[in-house]
Protein backbone atom coordinates (compact mmCIF):
# COMPACT_ATOMS: atom_id res chain seq x y z
CA UNK A 1 0.00 0.00 0.00
CA UNK A 2 1.15 3.60 -1.01
CA UNK A 3 1.05 6.22 1.52
CA UNK A 4 -0.63 9.52 -1.01
CA UNK A 5 2.89 11.11 -0.68
CA UNK A 6 4.67 8.33 -2.81
CA UNK A 7 1.72 7.69 -4.48
CA UNK A 8 1.68 11.66 -5.19
CA UNK A 9 5.91 11.81 -5.83
CA UNK A 10 5.19 8.34 -8.69
CA UNK A 11 2.39 10.71 -10.68
CA UNK A 12 4.53 13.73 -10.77
CA UNK A 13 7.89 11.44 -11.94
CA UNK A 14 5.62 9.89 -14.75
CA UNK A 15 3.93 12.91 -15.47
CA UNK A 16 7.66 15.07 -15.74
CA UNK A 17 9.31 12.01 -17.50
CA UNK A 18 11.97 12.07 -14.23
CA UNK A 19 13.51 9.27 -12.14
CA UNK A 20 14.95 11.00 -9.62
CA UNK A 21 16.07 14.89 -8.52
CA UNK A 22 19.65 15.36 -6.28
CA UNK A 23 19.29 18.77 -5.48
CA UNK A 24 23.59 20.01 -4.44
CA UNK A 25 23.64 22.99 -2.68
CA UNK A 26 25.04 25.32 0.75
CA UNK A 27 26.79 28.34 0.44
CA UNK A 28 28.69 29.67 -2.26
CA UNK A 29 32.46 28.03 -1.53
CA UNK A 30 31.46 24.95 -0.28
CA UNK A 31 32.37 23.25 -3.15
CA UNK A 32 28.49 22.76 -5.13
CA UNK A 33 30.55 22.89 -8.61
CA UNK A 34 33.35 20.38 -8.50
CA UNK A 35 30.89 17.98 -6.25
CA UNK A 36 28.11 18.34 -8.80
CA UNK A 37 29.96 17.39 -11.62
CA UNK A 38 31.80 14.19 -10.14
CA UNK A 39 28.63 13.07 -9.07
CA UNK A 40 27.07 13.71 -12.19
CA UNK A 41 29.79 11.14 -13.83
CA UNK A 42 29.74 8.98 -10.60
CA UNK A 43 25.88 8.04 -11.39
CA UNK A 44 26.10 9.22 -14.96
CA UNK A 45 23.38 11.90 -14.25
CA UNK A 46 22.60 14.83 -15.90
CA UNK A 47 23.93 18.06 -14.52
CA UNK A 48 21.47 20.87 -14.08
CA UNK A 49 23.14 24.29 -13.03
CA UNK A 50 21.10 26.67 -11.84
CA UNK A 51 23.89 29.90 -13.20
CA UNK A 52 23.29 28.12 -16.87
CA UNK A 53 19.28 28.05 -16.73
CA UNK A 54 18.67 31.01 -14.77
CA UNK A 55 18.96 33.62 -18.11
CA UNK A 56 18.08 30.35 -20.28
CA UNK A 57 14.62 30.21 -18.46
CA UNK A 58 13.94 33.94 -17.98
CA UNK A 59 14.66 33.37 -13.76
CA UNK A 60 16.54 36.69 -13.51
CA UNK A 61 14.58 39.14 -12.22
CA UNK A 62 17.11 42.03 -11.84
CA UNK A 63 20.88 42.32 -10.75
CA UNK A 64 22.07 43.22 -7.22
CA UNK A 65 24.94 46.21 -6.95
CA UNK A 66 25.97 45.59 -3.44
CA UNK A 67 26.42 41.65 -3.98
CA UNK A 68 27.56 41.86 -7.20
CA UNK A 69 24.95 38.89 -8.21
CA UNK A 70 21.67 38.54 -10.37
CA UNK A 71 19.14 38.26 -8.56
CA UNK A 72 16.38 34.70 -9.12
CA UNK A 73 12.84 34.76 -9.04
CA UNK A 74 12.54 31.76 -6.54
CA UNK A 75 8.83 30.81 -7.57
CA UNK A 76 10.08 30.05 -11.14
CA UNK A 77 12.91 27.64 -9.97
CA UNK A 78 10.52 24.46 -10.28
CA UNK A 79 9.05 25.29 -13.18
CA UNK A 80 12.30 25.68 -14.89
CA UNK A 81 13.47 22.76 -13.93
CA UNK A 82 10.38 20.88 -15.15
CA UNK A 83 11.30 22.14 -18.60
CA UNK A 84 14.90 20.74 -18.37
CA UNK A 85 14.18 17.90 -17.11
CA UNK A 86 12.94 16.45 -20.63
CA UNK A 87 14.17 12.25 -20.19
CA UNK A 88 13.98 9.90 -17.79
CA UNK A 89 17.05 9.70 -15.55
CA UNK A 90 18.29 11.11 -12.63
CA UNK A 91 19.41 14.64 -12.49
CA UNK A 92 21.75 16.73 -10.39
CA UNK A 93 20.70 20.07 -9.43
CA UNK A 94 23.37 22.63 -8.28
CA UNK A 95 22.26 25.36 -6.79
CA UNK A 96 22.46 27.37 -3.96
CA UNK A 97 18.52 27.82 -3.79
CA UNK A 98 17.51 24.04 -3.62
CA UNK A 99 15.05 25.16 -1.18
CA UNK A 100 12.77 26.36 -2.87
CA UNK A 101 12.12 23.25 -5.21
CA UNK A 102 9.35 21.69 -4.61
CA UNK A 103 9.91 18.86 -2.43
CA UNK A 104 7.61 16.75 -4.04
CA UNK A 105 10.04 15.81 -7.14
CA UNK A 106 13.09 15.84 -5.00
CA UNK A 107 14.50 12.10 -3.62
CA UNK A 108 17.63 14.29 -2.23
CA UNK A 109 18.66 17.41 -1.24
CA UNK A 110 21.97 17.95 0.12
CA UNK A 111 23.83 20.76 2.04
CA UNK A 112 27.27 21.55 1.19
CA UNK A 113 28.93 22.62 4.79
CA UNK A 114 32.33 24.14 5.18
CA UNK A 115 33.90 25.53 8.77
CA UNK A 116 33.58 29.22 8.18
CA UNK A 117 37.55 29.80 8.36
CA UNK A 118 38.27 27.89 5.44
CA UNK A 119 35.15 29.27 3.64
CA UNK A 120 36.39 32.69 3.99
CA UNK A 121 39.89 31.96 2.96
CA UNK A 122 37.87 30.00 -0.48
CA UNK A 123 35.95 32.83 -1.14
CA UNK A 124 38.74 35.50 -0.80
CA UNK A 125 40.74 33.67 -3.40
CA UNK A 126 37.69 33.85 -5.62
CA UNK A 127 38.14 37.77 -5.04
CA UNK A 128 34.86 38.05 -3.00
CA UNK A 129 34.38 41.73 -1.06
CA UNK A 130 34.66 41.48 1.82
CA UNK A 131 30.64 42.20 2.31
CA UNK A 132 29.97 39.11 0.34
CA UNK A 133 32.50 36.94 2.67
CA UNK A 134 30.83 38.19 5.52
CA UNK A 135 27.29 37.35 4.43
CA UNK A 136 28.42 34.15 3.21
CA UNK A 137 30.42 33.00 6.49
CA UNK A 138 27.87 34.19 8.48
CA UNK A 139 25.37 31.99 6.73
CA UNK A 140 27.18 29.04 7.50
CA UNK A 141 27.94 29.81 10.77
CA UNK A 142 24.07 30.05 11.33
CA UNK A 143 23.07 26.97 9.45
CA UNK A 144 20.48 29.49 7.31
CA UNK A 145 20.24 26.39 4.14
CA UNK A 146 19.41 23.95 6.88
CA UNK A 147 16.39 26.52 8.38
CA UNK A 148 15.34 27.24 4.91
CA UNK A 149 15.10 23.32 3.80
CA UNK A 150 13.29 22.74 7.22
CA UNK A 151 10.88 25.31 7.04
CA UNK A 152 10.25 24.23 3.06
CA UNK A 153 9.40 20.69 4.12
CA UNK A 154 12.50 18.76 3.25
CA UNK A 155 12.84 17.33 6.64
CA UNK A 156 13.45 13.89 5.35
CA UNK A 157 14.85 14.66 2.19
CA UNK A 158 18.59 16.24 3.80
CA UNK A 159 21.68 14.93 4.16
CA UNK A 160 24.92 17.42 5.48
CA UNK A 161 28.07 16.91 4.81
CA UNK A 162 31.40 19.07 5.54
CA UNK A 163 33.55 19.38 2.76
CA UNK A 164 35.87 21.81 4.63
CA UNK A 165 38.92 18.89 4.09
CA UNK A 166 37.19 16.73 1.91
CA UNK A 167 37.89 15.99 -2.34
CA UNK A 168 35.06 16.53 -4.55
CA UNK A 169 35.20 12.86 -5.31
CA UNK A 170 35.25 11.65 -1.42
CA UNK A 171 31.90 14.05 -1.12
CA UNK A 172 30.33 13.08 -4.16
CA UNK A 173 30.99 9.11 -3.45
CA UNK A 174 29.23 9.38 -0.02
CA UNK A 175 25.96 11.24 -1.61
CA UNK A 176 25.99 8.43 -3.71
CA UNK A 177 26.19 5.98 -0.99
CA UNK A 178 23.11 7.77 0.65
CA UNK A 179 21.47 7.87 -2.42
CA UNK A 180 21.07 4.14 -2.98
CA UNK A 181 20.46 3.87 0.47
CA UNK A 182 23.40 2.45 1.72
CA UNK A 183 24.17 5.11 4.19
CA UNK A 184 21.70 6.95 5.97
CA UNK A 185 20.55 10.66 6.09
CA UNK A 186 21.71 12.74 8.58
CA UNK A 187 21.60 16.40 9.54
CA UNK A 188 22.27 18.86 12.20
CA UNK A 189 24.94 17.36 13.47
CA UNK A 190 27.28 19.92 11.63
CA UNK A 191 27.96 23.53 14.13
CA UNK A 192 30.30 26.10 13.98
CA UNK A 193 29.17 27.55 16.90
CA UNK A 194 31.09 25.20 19.26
Amino acid sequence: MYSGLKRKQECLSKLWGIEMLIIVTGVPGTGKSEVSKALSKLLKAKLIVLKEIAVKRGLVSGYDEERSAIIINERKISSALRKEMKDNGTYIFETHLGHYVDKNIVKLLVILRCNPKVLEQRLKKRGYSPNKISENTMCEYLDTILIEALKNGFKNKIHEIDTSRKQPEQVAKEIAEVFKGKKPKVYGKISWLK
